[in-house]
C-alpha cells in the first residue's frame, strides 16, 4: 500500500526549562517554565530505517553535565533541520540541493 512511499515528520516548538521561573511578579505567583533549547522530532513513515535514536542523550541533568547549561537547559548535539539530511534523498532531492 502507501504506508512504504509515506514519510510523516512531527517536530516540537520547544522546549522548556525543567524548574519553573519566579512567575511574572517576581514573588513566586504564577509561576511557570520558560523557554529552553532541544525540542523532539519524529519521523515515521512505512519504508524508514527505523528505531533509531538520532543526537546524544544527555546522561546528567545537573548544572555539571557537559550539556547543561542552567535550570535543565541542555544543549542539543543535532540541530533541528538535521532530518532533512535523510528525508530529502528519500524524497528524491538531489544532495546538491539539500
Amino acid at each position: 500500500g502507501l504506508w512504504n512511499d509515506t514519510v510523516l515528520l512531527q517536530f516540537s516548538e520547544f522546549a522548556r526549562t525543567l524548574n519553573p521561573n519566579s512567575g511574572p511578579n517576581g514573588d513566586g505567583t504564577q509561576k511557570g517554565c520558560d523557554h529552553a533549547w532541544g525540542g523532539n522530532h519524529f519521523v515515521i513513515g512505512g519504508g524508514l530505517n527505523g528505531g533509531q535514536v538520532l543526537g546524544q542523550y544527555p546522561l546528567n541533568f545537573t548544572e555539571d553535565g557537559p550539556l547543561a547549561l542552567s535550570r535543565g537547559r541542555i544543549i542539543p548535539t543535532t540541530p533541528w533541520d538535521a532530518v532533512w539530511s535523510g528525508v530529502c534523498p528519500w524524497a528524491g532531492v538531489p544532495a546538491v540541493d539539500i
